[in-house]
């Protein structure tokens, strides 16, 4: 099981982002697989915000929290006070951004992975959670193969 950041997500949704291939063949292939994904729920809104403006297309941000939201293999967990404490004291001693700490937090706190392309997360969060790229996790199952 892993966290996926909404940068792997927002990549997968826009085909003319930089990572936007590797997400696609790792997200795809964790999808249609029996490995199960968590997102906190406020993922809904981020990746909202981010694929409209970054296609400019509201009708695609529709589309991917309707896909997130239905996704078999992912759940969307809440984030109550305990856990949101804990994203804060991750932002607070990282110097994270609060979205970015969540993630961190939920990893942390489900003893998972988290999966990002955020450099926040590949430089610090892996102080406290395995971090690694869907690059990484491909190269990491052809070798395996």
């Amino acid at each position: 099981m892993y966290v996926v950041d909404a940068s792997v997500w927002v990549a997968w949704f826009s085909a003319h982002d930089v990572f936007h291939d590797d997400s696609r063949q790792w997200l795809t292939g964790m999808m249609t697989g029996s490995v199960r994904l968590i997102e906190p729920v406020p993922i809904l809104a981020e990746v909202a915000g981010a694929v409209s403006w970054t296609l400019n297309d509201e009708k695609a941000a529709e589309r991917a929290v309707a896909m997130l939201s239905t996704a078999p293999l992912l759940s969307l967990l809440p984030v109550d006070l305990a856990l949101a404490r804990r994203a804060a004291a991750i932002a607070s001693s990282l110097g994270m951004r609060g979205y970015d700490a969540l993630y961190v937090a939920l990893a942390e706190v489900e003893g998972m992975s988290l999966v990002s392309w955020d450099s926040d997360h590949l430089s610090r969060a892996s102080q406290l959670v395995p971090v690694y790229r869907p690059s990484d996790l491909l190269t990491q199952y052809r070798s395996d193969q």
